[in-house]
């Protein structure tokens, strides 16, 4: 069974959604999927997203939002928010997801720690799924590392300037490539490609 992956935001309009398929890109051994807290249920990404996606250069795939719901919470290995309060309303419905739950900006820095620190010492030959599992085992050790605050927190650009847009899935897309970075290559890896 793949590893399940639920990202989540407000509307399920702009924030979710493009990190989600990010992260789908990036990890092909998880099924990752997006709703809101809000949701604009049936709705597409939002035109200032998708404009700031033209303008980067995003591929994108077709959206429809969703309404997060308990059982979409309790049956993901991995739930990632875009804010603390999305956190916060996660574990207000599935306490029990609290070992799995994080903003995509924690995740990305305890990912960055763990990475850099030396503590993942994988095989070269360990599959997607199972450096997922076991980062999911490192991560929730490091809970608390990186106190709440702003850099935690991907601002929602949602009918704001085209900067504002601009500047999420920049900040988006830097938190799904330290994760991908961190689960596709091991230190190993990476001391043989410099090598």
């Amino acid at each position: 069974m793949a590893f399940e992956i639920l990202v989540v935001c407000t509307g399920n309009i702009c924030r979710s959604p493009i990190a989600a398929q990010l992260l789908a890109v990036g990890l092909d051994a998880a099924h990752v999927h997006s709703a809101g807290v809000a949701a604009v249920v049936g709705s597409d990404i939002a035109s200032g997203m998708l404009e700031a996606i033209e303008r980067a250069g995003v591929p994108v795939v077709p959206h429809a939002a969703r309404q997060v719901t308990e059982p979409m919470i309790a049956h993901s290995d991995l739930v990632l928010t875009m804010d603390t309060d999305q956190r916060s309303w996660i574990l207000g419905r599935v306490p029990m997801a609290l070992k799995r739950a994080y903003t995509l900006r924690e995740f990305a820095l305890i990912c960055d720690y763990l990475d850099t620190s030396g503590e993942i010492t994988w095989p070269v030959r360990l599959d997607d799924e199972s450096r997922l599992q076991d980062l999911m085992d490192r991560a929730s050790q490091q809970r608390g590392r990186f106190p709440l605050g702003p850099n935690l927190v991907i601002d929602d650009p949602f009918r704001r300037e085209a900067e504002d847009y601009d500047r999420a899935l920049a900040e988006i897309r830097a938190a799904v490539d330290q994760i991908v970075t961190t689960v596709r290559h091991s230190p190993r890896n990476r001391a043989a490609q410099i090598g």
